[in-house]
């Protein structure tokens, strides 16, 4: 079982927290069904742009039916700045992190947008099932904020760390709102989730140690169809204002419905909590000063 004894400075590194960015950095800007960028580490081929190394990058405009390719070499660091960009595709990820170190998104604007047709169509054995859809390390933060609408996946799905440390997120997704296999970690955030599974879900079916949610603080309102937080190992809650609506639209035995649960143990150090659970059963706290 989990000893809880970590703290939000083993959680979060100083990268994860990293908002500033330098002017001068690679501009890509966002035409309609094109693009263009003052730097050959961006290849684009008309709505499919593709970045290969490391590198600041700043994105603006829109993309109507297009995707941002993140492949570069696995020890790169790559810190995407969002400046009232909005990207749809109709059959893939918006953002598609297929090779990297750690990739740092920043929302540096109010007005960043994120979204999917209800298609998701496999490449290369990838089943990628989010707007926002990562293999590897994957942060957010920044003071503006993020709107995903993924009608048959995931909001956003991560196959390492998930890190969000900064920002408003508007979520709405058909599958998982926040979706991890290694961790889910969250601070100084404001996240809003429709989700018609969990909210937020970590589970790493490969590795039972992992799986697992930290949260530091933030404001949480999560309306889901199974779980509301649910983490695969354990969860540790240090403080926070939670929202959490739970229910059942066609009930059935594997539907959950339980507003926060955790497989493992589970530790809750203070906290608001409203929680309108559809299942109120398992509903406990190994550790609580709420």
């Amino acid at each position: 079982e989990a000893e809880f004894a970590v703290t939000a400075s083993d959680m979060f590194t100083k990268r994860d927290k990293k908002t500033e960015y330098d002017n001068s950095a690679v501009r890509i800007q966002l035409n309609g069904s094109s693009a263009t960028a003052n730097s050959d580490k961006v290849q684009i081929s008309d709505s499919t742009v593709t970045i290969t190394e490391e590198d600041t990058y700043i994105l603006s405009g829109t993309l109507d039916d297009g995707t941002i390719i993140v492949n570069a070499d696995n020890s790169a660091k790559l810190h995407l700045i969002f400046d009232n960009v909005s990207i749809n595709s109709n059959d893939s990820a918006a953002i598609l992190v297929l090779s990297a170190d750690k990739v740092i998104v920043t929302l540096a604007s109010e007005q960043n947008r994120l979204s999917n047709g209800g298609i998701f169509t496999t490449i290369d054995d990838i089943n990628i099932n989010a707007v926002l859809y990562s293999k590897e390390d994957l942060s957010l933060n920044g003071s503006g904020s993020l709107t995903i609408n993924s009608p048959a996946g995931h909001g956003i799905s991560c196959k390492d760390d998930l890190v969000l440390a900064g920002g408003t997120y508007t979520i709405t997704a058909g599958n998982h709102g926040l979706d991890a296999n290694d961790s889910i970690r969250l601070t100084a955030s404001a996240i809003s989730i429709e989700a018609g599974k969990d909210g937020i879900h970590a589970e790493n079916a490969d590795d039972v140690s992992l799986g697992f949610i930290y949260i530091a603080d933030g404001t949480y309102k999560i309306h889901a169809n199974d779980d509301g937080i649910s983490a695969g190992a354990y969860l540790q809650i240090e403080d926070g204002n939670f929202d959490i609506t739970t229910e059942s639209v066609s009930p059935s035995s594997d539907t959950s419905g339980k507003g926060i649960k955790s497989t493992n143990s589970m530790q809750i150090s203070t906290g608001s909590f409203t929680i309108n659970s559809f299942d109120i059963r398992n509903m406990h706290f190994s550790t609580s000063n709420i």
